[in-house]
């Protein structure tokens, strides 16, 4: 994950262009697959409100509709594993 704190909004904005919304993209696919993967096909997969939320929010068809890298870290730090220490 870039570290935007340390950069100016020009950079910020290059590390977040829109190759980065397609990352964003496979990110959600990946994982809806991986989730997807242990149930039989006619199951209906469960996942929890937020997270569903979150991949519709990253799998959008345009990139200018999906989350981008920064909001979807932001979304899902309070999920993150804690650091060392």
């Amino acid at each position: 994950r870039p570290d935007t704190a340390t950069h100016s909004p020009a950079v910020t904005a290059t590390i977040l262009s829109p190759p980065t919304q397609a990352s964003v993209y496979c990110v959600a696919a990946v994982l809806w697959t991986a989730a997807k993967f242990s149930i039989p096909r006619n199951q209906k997969l469960a996942l929890p409100r937020r997270l569903k939320a979150l991949l519709l929010d990253m799998a959008k068809r345009s990139a200018p509709e999906r989350l981008s890298t920064a909001e979807a870290i932001k979304v899902t730090t309070p999920w993150s594993w804690p650091g060392p220490g």
